[in-house]
Parts: C-alpha cells; sequence; structure tokens
C-alpha cells in the first residue's frame, strides 16, 4: 500500500480539516506534528515514503534531500508556490510536485500583522499578563497613539499593500523607515530556536508564522493536497507544478 506522509502539522489540526477517509482507503497515512531537527533527520523519516504533503515552506527540499528519498514519486503541496523545494531536481527524478489553488492567505496574514502591530504598539501582551497575575496597571509600560506615527512597510505586494492602506486607515504615515518596536511572525529558520535572542526582547511582539493559518485556509489546502493525491494515485495527476516530471 502507498505510504503518504502528512508533514508539518504543527497546529494538530490536519485530521480534522478534511475528509481523509478516502484517501485512507487506499494508501497508509503518517501525521507527522513536529518539525524535523535536520535535513538528516527528515531523510530518515520519510526514507520509506511515496508521497508527502507537504505545509508550504515550512519543511525545506533541497536537492540534497530529494536525491535521498529515493521512493518518493509524488510532492502535494499546500499552496501555489514555493521558494523552499527545488523543482528542477524533483522534474530530473519524475517527482511530479502538485498545488493547490490559491487562498486568501494573504488577507489572513495581513490581518495577523494589523493585529501585531496593535499588540506591540499597546503592549498587549505585557497588559494580558499582568491581568492573569493579579495586577493592573502596575509596571505596565504606557502604549502609543499610531494616529501620525510613521508604518515602515517593506515590499508592496500582496500583504504590504494590504498593510499600507490599514496604516492609512489608523492615520499613520506609510513609508520605509527602521521599525524599534517589531512585530514578527516569519523567521529565517523555522521553528524559531528555544534560545533565539529575539525571545528575550522587550519591544518585540512574536507570533509561531500563523499569518495563514485559518481553519479555512488549512481546510482548503488538505481537501485539494488529497484530491490531488488521489488524482495521482489514478495516474490523471491534476494541478502539476512540475509539468515535466510526468511520463505517464
Amino acid at each position: 500500500m502507498t505510504k503518504v506522509a502528512i508533514l508539518d502539522d504543527w497546529q494538530g489540526v490536519a485530521h480534522s480539516c478534511a475528509d481523509w477517509s478516502e484517501l485512507a482507503q487506499q494508501a497508509e497515512l503518517v501525521f507527522f506534528k513536529e518539525a524535523f531537527s535536520s535535513p538528516d533527520d527528515l531523510v530518515r523519516n520519510l526514507l520509506d515514503f511515496e508521497v508527502i504533503i507537504a505545509m508550504r515552506e515550512r519543511s525545506a527540499f533541497p536537492k540534497a534531500v530529494i536525491d535521498k528519498l529515493a521512493n518518493l514519486r509524488m510532492i502535494a503541496l499546500t499552496g501555489a508556490r514555493t521558494w523552499t523545494m527545488d523543482l528542477d531536481a524533483c522534474t530530473r527524478r519524475n517527482i511530479v510536485v502538485c498545488h493547490t489553488a490559491a487562498t486568501a492567505a494573504g488577507a489572513a496574514t495581513a490581518q495577523l500583522a494589523l493585529a501585531l502591530l496593535l499588540a506591540a504598539a499597546r503592549h498587549i501582551p505585557a497588559a494580558h499578563e499582568s491581568m492573569k497575575e493579579g495586577r493592573f496597571q502596575q509596571e505596565l509600560p504606557a502604549g502609543r497613539v499610531l494616529d501620525g506615527a510613521a508604518l515602515g512597510v517593506i515590499g508592496l505586494g500582496k500583504i504590504g499593500s494590504r498593510m499600507a492602506r490599514y496604516g492609512q486607515a489608523l492615520g499613520m504615515n506609510v513609508l520605509a523607515c527602521g521599525r524599534l518596536t517589531a512585530a514578527l511572525d516569519v523567521y529565517d529558520q523555522e521553528p524559531l530556536l528555544a534560545d533565539h535572542p529575539l525571545r528575550t526582547l522587550p519591544n518585540v511582539v512574536l507570533t509561531p508564522h500563523q499569518g495563514y493559518c485559518t481553519r479555512g485556509i488549512y481546510s482548503r489546502f488538505y481537501r485539494e493536497s488529497i484530491e490531488n493525491v488521489l488524482a495521482y494515485l489514478a495516474e490523471k495527476p491534476i494541478r502539476i507544478l512540475s509539468p515535466d516530471s510526468w511520463r505517464g
């Protein structure tokens, strides 16, 4: 029976976000809820799998990794694009890579960025913890009014342009500038190391790359990934991101 690995289910929501029953009748499904500690750890765990359902950019698949996964035949990628997977290496190995359709991930991510902006400006995490610990305003730093403040946006793509509009709605001056207070959701290495210095800075609000992590987006990701795997098993793959890899 075909072995299918569902990767990077860090929130433990994959099973409840889609109906896996039809695929489970044709394949052995294994859900991975923890991040791999290294590329070698990824290879050790996935060596026996023929199909991988990968959550966007969470686990990287460079050529060195792909070439070691001797049994891999198909990757069902959640999302419409990837910058952490070597598609050329997949094509050379005839590994079919399929994708899901575009979602409202941009809107969800921009809304989270707005929430982080407000949380950082008004010290909401510190206020929440203070209330939980029985204090009221004691030792709580004063917040700042965003009206008239500068909002630095790096890149005016689909997310940055939304943030610019949100900033304008708050009365902010939108421009490129250096950020004294930071609110971060995406990191160059994920999960963020437990001893990373960002975790100790008092002027930073951190969230664990959850911009697109809404139930609606997860549901579409997994539903369409299941469709992609079923189509591949029927030798009629759909939504192929690496068209030259399919030989029939």
